[in-house]
């Protein structure tokens, strides 16, 4: 269920669809992001998403 939710995240990689995942989704396309190396752009994106939620802090942020 969460791999389909990434993938869609992958494919919509808008910020309407960042908005409307859930908070575990995001997590999980934040950690498969890093792994595969995708665009530091796209990571970003999901960072900035999870410190508005308060999920992460400015310093849990990756460097680069």
């Amino acid at each position: 269920m969460y791999r389909q939710a990434v993938m869609k995240l992958f494919n919509w990689a808008d910020i309407t669809a960042l908005a409307q995942a859930e908070t575990d989704v995001l997590v999980e396309a934040y950690q498969t992001a890093i792994t595969l190396g995708l665009s530091k752009d796209f990571i970003r994106l999901l960072e900035e998403e999870l410190l508005r939620r308060g999920f992460i802090s400015g310093k849990d942020r990756r460097k680069g």
